[in-house]
């Protein structure tokens, strides 16, 4: 039985940034659980030419610390497209181009499993016990 801090059920944006927020945070344990076999955002509504509606920096960590390395700008660095971003504008960024980004920032997540449907949550001992096909969690935050 594995012991996290903290079971997100989702790695949808919400999850993802709590993840992605506590990895720097060494007090904090985050598990991610996905039913999906995979990370996809807004499935089915990626429209070509869509773009974003807020400004890209209202990314999964910038409010709330800038310096976090899973940061959009961080992503646009290591794909080599900074200087680019910052040329044509942040508030002009693709919707196709901020899933890649949340594909980026969940491909280095080290807790998040893939096809873990949820299938129970119980109070055992003071602490929950999330129940998914292959195991049983334990947390006291869900």
């Amino acid at each position: 039985m594995k012991t996290k801090n903290i079971i997100a059920v989702g790695a949808g944006p919400s999850g993802l940034s709590l993840s992605a927020l506590a990895s720097t945070c060494s007090e904090v344990s985050v598990s991610l659980l996905e039913g999906a076999a995979h990370f996809e955002w807004h499935r089915g509504m990626m429209l070509n030419n869509a773009r974003m509606q807020s400004n890209a920096l209202k990314d999964l960590v910038t409010p709330v610390d800038p310096t976090n390395p899973f940061g959009f700008l961080s992503f646009l660095k290591f794909h080599g497209r900074l200087y680019s971003a910052l040329v044509n504008g942040l508030d002009n960024v693709s919707r196709k181009e901020f899933e890649a980004y949340l594909q980026w920032v969940a491909k280095q997540q080290t807790d998040l499993s893939y096809g873990e449907q949820v299938r129970e949550v119980n109070v055992k001992e003071g602490r929950l016990a999330v129940r998914t096909d292959t195991e049983i969690r334990t947390t006291k935050n869900l």
